[in-house]
């Protein structure tokens, strides 16, 4: 989600993306299924959590109700039972990535676009070259 100031967010979900993946080539030997659940606005009060933290990383906070957040809580939230039974589902069916909002699918093609993009960008460069021996 560009320019909403979430590069921790981001970070984390990052890695938590590139460990699914991993531990699923090293599992799916041994039978053992993965799965990532990738979800877009879930309505699970993540909008109220600042009310609980602790007054060692800063106290109480509210957000303010024109937060992006709530915007998008607000316009294409589900419900958390929803995406459970989603859940459900995918891990029966033995997906990978669990999507609940394929609304953000261009977001993805853009990024994937970019990163193919920058293959095209280094086929012929000559430091990809072999020295002479």
């Amino acid at each position: 989600m560009p320019g909403r100031g979430q590069g921790i967010y981001a970070t984390s979900k990052f890695a938590v993306l590139g460990l699914s993946e991993a531990l699923r080539s090293d599992l799916e030997p041994k039978g053992i299924g993965v799965s990532v659940l990738c979800p877009g606005f879930v309505k699970s009060g993540i909008f109220e959590s600042g009310r609980n933290r602790p007054d060692r990383f800063g106290g109480r906070f509210m957000r303010s109700p024109d937060h992006p957040l709530k915007q998008g809580l607000d316009e294409s939230g589900l419900d958390a039972r929803a995406v459970g039974r989603r859940v459900r589902k995918a891990v029966e069916d033995d997906e990978l990535y669990i999507i609940t909002h394929p609304e953000f699918r261009a977001l993805v093609e853009e990024r994937h676009k970019s990163i193919l993009e920058a293959f095209d960008h280094a086929e012929g460069l000559a430091f990809f070259e072999q020295p002479e021996a």
